[in-house]
């Protein structure tokens, strides 16, 4: 377990580190999303932020509350539902325009739907779309940006929750439940960053579980009775539950402690040590593999055997084939109208 207290070392000691790291979070209007920028703005030196959110007064009231936390940093709300390929692609393009680098791309958007498939204005299951397809679409759209610099992509999502895929019906619209979505959206997600992280080794990519953090996700969310349900159970998980703030500095250190390079770094030997310890192991087990699924302690999930198959069968360039299809198909629809 990487401790808090060298979880907190780390992060006061981003301020030493040369100014002027440029971020995107997504989901940054609350949850860990919010926390963890309050703690960018706490900890980093001078950086510049985008923040991506629906809510246009909760932007307005975290960017007063960062903006007091770091004079010296810049941040810019970007207000839009990233639920759609299209508005993904909106907010990208953006970036692209104003920065020539990215460093870290921090992704948490994310909704919890029992039931039937709800379907987006894309004709994706919403659910499954802001677990898997948006974040991969926000990844792909920003490679030209990450590649410039040493720089980190982090997936605040379920590892270690991965399950087997019903590869017939990768993207689930005949066998679509909450739990499939769960773990088809984790298991897609490590392959695919394993397939990405062997053509640009420049960027480390993390997926990682945050463990039970008590947000509105899950209420905010959920029809009647679910959602009052959630709400009467909170107290009594409370003490079980990461807490917030913790989450926060937890998810700083993710993306920026040294404990998690990317593969470029390892094979020039260049990774050096953080103040948590050596190196990690990365999702295949190897020292800096570049792709770490990651337990809310910091340290690496237990891997699913499965997983090791479907590397040896080459899953990974068939599910980021698949993805690809898919967005060639949602964006091809999004163009004609």
């Amino acid at each position: 377990m990487v401790t808090l207290k060298e979880v907190r070392e780390s992060n006061s000691a981003l301020r030493a580190r040369e100014p002027g790291q440029v971020i995107l979070v997504t989901g940054a209007t609350s949850g860990i999303g919010e926390t963890t920028l309050l703690q960018m703005a706490i900890h980093m030196n001078a950086p510049t932020v985008y923040l991506v959110g629906r809510n246009e007064g909760a932007g307005r009231r975290i960017l007063e509350k960062v903006t007091q936390a770091n004079p010296q940093a810049t941040f810019h709300f970007i207000q839009a539902d990233v639920s759609s390929l299209s508005a993904v692609d909106a907010v990208c393009d953006e970036i692209k325009r104003k920065e020539k680098k990215l460093d870290i791309l921090f992704l948490s958007a994310g909704v919890l739907h029992f039931g039937a498939r709800r379907e987006n204005s894309d004709g994706l299951d919403t659910m499954f779309a802001l677990r898997y397809y948006v974040r991969m679409r926000f990844i792909m759209n920003l490679l030209p940006l990450l590649s410039q610099c040493q720089s980190r992509v982090v997936s605040v999502l379920d590892a270690g929750k991965e399950s087997r895929l019903i590869e017939s019906d990768l993207e689930l619209r005949h066998h679509h439940s909450t739990n499939n979505v769960i773990g088809h959206s984790n298991t897609m997600t490590v392959l695919a960053m394993e397939h990405l992280a062997k053509q640009y080794p420049s960027i480390s990519f993390l997926h990682v579980f945050p463990g039970l953090v008590i947000t509105n996700l899950a209420a905010s969310d959920m029809s009647w009775p679910w959602s009052s349900l959630v709400r009467y159970l909170r107290p009594l998980f409370a003490f079980l539950a990461v807490p917030l703030e913790e989450s926060g500095q937890r998810h700083l250190f993710c993306a920026t402690s040294e404990r998690y390079p990317p593969r470029f770094a390892v094979t020039r030997g260049e990774e050096g040590s953080s103040v948590a310890g050596e190196v990690a192991r990365g999702s295949n087990g190897e020292k800096g593999s570049g792709v770490y699924s990651l337990n809310w302690d910091g340290e690496l999930v237990r891997a699913k055997d499965f997983l090791a198959q479907y590397r040896a069968r080459g899953m990974g360039e068939t599910v980021w084939a698949h993805t690809l299809d898919v967005f060639e198909r949602v964006l091809s629809k999004t163009t004609r109208a």
